[in-house]
């Protein structure tokens, strides 16, 4: 027993030093102020005051909240491990002054070697004791040495040690050994914001980030009068960058070349894209690729030699207006040149085949156009995490966290495939695994030999259990070790390297798709409306002349339904009004603008369940629909309908260009997407939503006797039927008689002699 208590002396008085206040070297002696992790808030990886002549050191504060660990979590048993996964953005250079501030509350119980101790990527920062003072509310600061940071993943790991006798081995699994981690934990975060690598092998690198701290945005700029093809190769790209994003934030906004060069500070990540006659911005500046001759602009490559008409060209460079962000140009001699090099960036195999500033596109693989399933699938490594392990005997967790994309409708169940495996020094009836979603278990597993060395097990997640944004899986694992092996009489041992669960970054989280009912409804946006994975078969029908609104809406809408495409390249496009009744090629189409400029609206308008005026942006009267004359004059509308062949159609129109930017909001914004339902959608202001189904589906017909005949029997066979009837009936006769006149015999012989 002595020697017991000489450790139990050691380890109060490391315990007692590590928990010691590190200084904290401060980059601000303002307050720090956390932010909430939500797209409209998300620091940008721009400054906000236009300055960038020099290097400086920035703050931000973040919680475990806002992180998407939104729930305060209580950890059970003698010794209690929880991980949490950051992931440092690209975009940031790590400065010194980083520090973590873990808040938590505990049992009052708890005798005084307990402890609570912070490792950041396996090593260890510092460690408090958990004591009666500060039972109700405790805290423990430690310092994040730079050199420990890495861009990317990172873990934290907070490690409990508890006990309520002197002989911590007398309460494994007393309920009265706990400890609170509260979700108002932070980080305090020093760093100066990266000067890019301007190199398309990097692409979509720096514009998307890796990281899901930070918002991703890119201004477009296009020439001021924009053609249907600079159309299409906005659709392509924001198409396919809206895929990339996956559970990133990634916002869009359209600009013409007047509006862009009326900007004060211009600043964040640029794409210009047009025809090089018209992009002006390649007459007005200096590229090492362009050369003017007269009135036309040439391109060439990177040994003089001038591109041909049907290549395109794409330039990365850093911006000389904000040195954290690049600048890309996507052109072409023409039009078949442009989309050529739009068509590039939709395709992630061609890639890994660009290098350095100039890419040349000659040509480009098509779509393989096959009508496959979308399945949906998010990974854990997509996510930005690793191989994760749970260390140590009795309870253990992994935290998870998913964000699920804005648009995804989570209408049926969904499941997780997990990959796993563990030690064979485990009791096989005794160590167990659960899996739970925002914090309800969906399913438990035992661990045992079978799955000890690759274990997969599918745990069905209930469609009630998944939100849009943040959702937490947490796979706790209950690890006891073979019998004999672990000695009661070492129980302070946590057997870290006997006892372990890995979740391999392969698992998978598998998400329904496809519209929620056969009827058309605007709550299966976007499934419902488009109809190959690689968007081979969906068309953006634009008015002739489309303006700014049309292409802003067009890059929205083209990146949000990217998010939920699959396959390497996407395409797709853009047409006319006066190609839908031609274009075979695309059954699945969204139609945008005003009911007077686009045609197609026009001709579609008596399959609308709310119709317009002919020859006006102003609906017909609906008794179902009340009429109210909007503040400002505008209204937008979203509607479903089928076309006579049974083709869906998305129209996405208003009374005039803001109700059009509301219509097209409502099927970008993550807030009004959740409200989308019925056949129609109504938008009196900014983000004010009314829906409604006006063509319901109707009631199937009732199934209701046959008032046809029945056939009529053969006529032998009613013969047969007869004879064998009455050949039946005489040999029953027969058999009657013959009784009746045994019975009789019988009776005689049997009567006495008469005397």
């Amino acid at each position: 027993m002595a020697h017991k208590v000489l450790w139990l002396v050691i380890f109060t008085i490391v315990s007692v030093l590590g928990a010691r206040p590190t200084p904290i070297l401060a980059a601000s002696t303002a307050p720090p102020v956390a932010i909430g992790y939500r797209s409209e808030i998300l620091p940008s990886r721009q400054p906000t005051n236009g300055q960038f002549s020099a290097p400086r050191v920035l703050t931000k504060t973040l919680t475990l909240a806002d992180l998407g660990y939104t729930r305060d979590e209580t950890l059970q048993g003698i010794s209690a491990t929880r991980s949490y996964t950051f992931n440092w953005p690209d975009a940031w250079d790590v400065r010194p002054g980083n520090a973590f501030t873990v808040e938590f509350k505990h049992s009052p119980v708890l005798e005084r070697y307990s402890s609570l101790a912070v490792d950041w990527n396996g090593v260890r920062l510092g460690s408090i004791l958990l004591t009666p003072e500060n039972a109700d509310g405790g805290s423990l600061t430690v310092s994040i040495p730079e050199d420990q940071i890495d861009k990317g993943y990172n873990q934290l790991r907070i490690v409990l040690y508890m006990g309520i006798h002197d002989d911590r081995c007398e309460d494994p699994n007393n309920p009265a050994t706990w400890a609170t981690i509260q979700s108002s934990s932070f980080f305090e975060l020093s760093y100066d914001l990266a000067v890019p690598q301007a190199n398309l092998g990097d692409y979509p690198a720096p514009i998307l980030d890796n990281s899901g701290l930070i918002e991703n945005s890119l201004t477009f700029v296009i020439p001021d009068d924009a053609t249907l093809a600079e159309m299409n190769a906005l659709a392509l790209i924001s198409a396919k960058l809206g895929q990339l994003a996956a559970w990133r934030t990634l916002t869009f906004q359209v600009l013409n070349e007047t509006e862009f060069a009326a900007l004060s500070q211009p600043g964040g990540d640029v794409m210009y894209v047009g025809q090089a006659d018209r992009l002006g911005v390649l007459r007005s500046r200096e590229f090492p690729f362009v050369f003017v001759d007269g009135e036309q602009v040439r391109l060439k490559s990177e040994d003089g030699v001038q591109v041909d008409p049907s290549s395109g060209v794409l330039w990365m460079q850093n911006s000389s207006d904000d040195p954290t962000a690049v600048e890309m140009v996507v052109t072409g001699p023409t039009d078949e040149g442009l989309l050529a090099a739009a068509r590039a960036l939709a395709s992630a195999a061609v890639y890994p085949r660009l290098r350095g500033q100039l890419g040349i596109v000659l040509h480009t693989p098509e779509p393989s156009g096959e009508d496959n399933e979308f399945k949906q699938v998010i990974t854990l490594e997509e996510l930005g995490y690793r191989d994760e392990t749970a260390s140590g005997t009795r309870q253990q967790s992994l935290n998870f966290i998913i964000s699920l994309p804005m648009q995804w409708q989570v209408l049926t169940e969904a499941s997780l495939d997990l990959h796993f495996a563990h030690s064979k020094l485990l009791h096989q009836q005794k160590s167990s695994l659960t899996v739970s979603v925002n914090g309800s278990p969906i399913g438990s597993i035992l661990l045992d030999n079978d799955n000890a060395d690759d274990g997969h097990s599918r745990f069905i997640i209930p469609a009630r259990q998944l939100k849009i944004g943040e959702n937490r899986i947490t796979v706790t694992t209950s690890i006891e070790l073979i019998e004999n092996y672990e000695d009661d009489q070492e129980c302070d041992e946590e057997y870290i390297a006997e006892a372990w669960v890995v979740v391999f970054s392969d698992t998978r989280l598998n998400l329904p798709g496809g519209p929620a009912m056969l009827a058309l409804n605007l709550s299966d946006y976007p499934f419902g409306f488009i109809g190959r994975p690689d968007l081979s078969d969906l068309a953006f029908v634009a008015p002739v002349s489309p303006d700014l609104t049309i292409a802003n809406a067009i890059v929205g809408i083209a990146g949000r339904i990217g998010r939920a495409a699959e396959g390497e390249t996407l395409a797709p496009r853009v047409i006319r009004p006066d190609q839908t009744e031609t274009s075979v090629q695309t059954p699945y189409q969204i139609l945008l603008g005003a009911p007077k400029e686009n045609s197609a609206i026009a001709r579609l308008n008596a399959l609308l369940p709310l119709p317009f005026v002919e020859g006006s942006n102003d609906p017909k009267p609906n008794a179902q629909i009340a009429r109210i004359l909007p503040p400002n004059g505008s209204t937008g509308y979203v509607q479903a309908a089928l076309t006579s062949d049974g083709k869906p159609r998305l129209v996405v129109t208003g009374s005039d260009s803001q109700g059009v930017e509301w219509a097209a909001r409502a099927l970008t914004d993550p807030a009004l997407i959740r409200d989308l339902n019925g056949d129609l959608a109504i938008l009196d202001a900014d983000g004010a939503i009314t829906t409604a189904y006006i063509h319901k589906p109707a009631a199937p017909a009732p199934i209701t006797p046959s008032t046809q005949s029945e056939p009529s029997t053969p006529r032998w066979v009613a013969w047969l039927a007869g004879g064998l009837f009455l050949v039946t009936l005489v040999l029953l006769l027969l058999i009657a008689v013959s009784e009746f006149m045994n019975r009789r015999k019988a009776g005689k012989s049997h009567e006495s002699p008469t005397l």
